[in-house]
């Protein structure tokens, strides 16, 4: 199908604030490239009725929550249609190996570049709903994951939202004994599993449907949503990890740490460490009672 692409240029110093309005507006994934007024988003898709909807939206929320307008100059939005290229794999040229955790370099399965000298590399198939597993508050939460694996082997970690497995499967790999990746898309579970396959990581992490019940007593809980997802899902994550040693959570920004940090305090959870990266946060909490 013909490759559409909703092109967005802001400064760079509110790229990161831009795209989590286009995330919440229902894009699968933002891509950041640098552009004419510092950053450029890009949104891709197949379908231009979709993301010129997409990109009215966008122009009305962007100027409420961060005062960006064409009128001011401070923003460009413009709709792109290449009938040439594939929608579903022009978005993964530009991917390269990253480094995920102090252990681990992840990077998409038909790059064979090999990990740096010390490191192990974690493979998966990118895919537009779920991204290439290296934005930063995956990072964030991988290297959250693998401190609590490495100081407490053979504990049980629960990845809630886990897309495309990334979490789950760094867990494993650090050396959990029990690790369940839930999501309510079936999508997600699909690429999960398969780049779970693609590590040799199966039967050793598993995954499942979000809705179905799901066994209590796990002792790292973590969690790398929007924020809105966050405080939507607060209550049955704060049952969830009732017994858990921490919950880690994370996806949202520096400026939304306060909300989800006083949303989870009134469920009777308390703040054990945070790290903020290049504008976003993770929090490491731990129940209360």
């Amino acid at each position: 199908m013909a490759l559409v692409k909703l092109l967005l240029d802001v400064a760079a110093d509110v790229a990161e604030e831009a795209g989590q309005v286009l995330i919440e507006l229902g894009a699968g994934g933002v891509e950041e490239q640098q552009g004419e007024r510092g950053a450029r988003l890009i949104v891709y898709g197949d379908d231009r009725t979709k993301l010129s909807a997409l990109s009215e939206r966008a122009r009305d929320a962007l100027a409420a929550e961060l005062g960006l307008s064409e009128e001011a100059g401070t923003l460009s939005i413009r709709l792109e249609v290449d009938p040439h290229s594939n929608w579903d794999t022009a978005w993964t040229q530009h991917l390269q190996p990253q480094q995920l955790t102090p252990r681990w370099v992840i990077q998409p399965v038909w790059d064979e570049t090999p990990a740096p000298e010390g490191l192990g590399i974690l493979r998966i198939r990118p895919t537009l709903a779920f991204g290439d597993g290296a934005h930063v508050t995956t990072r964030l939460a991988a290297q959250a994951v693998e401190r609590f694996c490495q100081v407490l082997p053979g504990r049980s970690v629960l990845d809630v939202g886990t897309g495309s497995g990334v979490l789950a499967l760094i867990a494993v790999l650090s050396g959990a004994a029990t690790v369940l990746g839930i999501d309510t898309d079936a999508v997600a579970l699909s690429a999960a599993r398969e780049n779970a396959e693609l590590n040799g990581l199966l039967p050793r992490v598993s995954f499942q449907d979000a809705a179905a019940e799901v066994p209590p007593g796990f002792e790292l809980v973590v969690a790398n949503l929007e924020p809105r997802a966050l405080l939507d899902e607060a209550s049955r994550l704060a049952q969830r990890a009732q017994r858990a040693r921490e919950l880690v959570l994370t996806g949202f920004l520096n400026e939304q740490a306060g909300v989800v940090l006083q949303r989870f305090s009134e469920l009777g959870f308390s703040e054990l460490g945070r790290i903020e990266d290049e504008g976003w946060t993770l929090l490491v909490l731990g129940h209360t009672a």
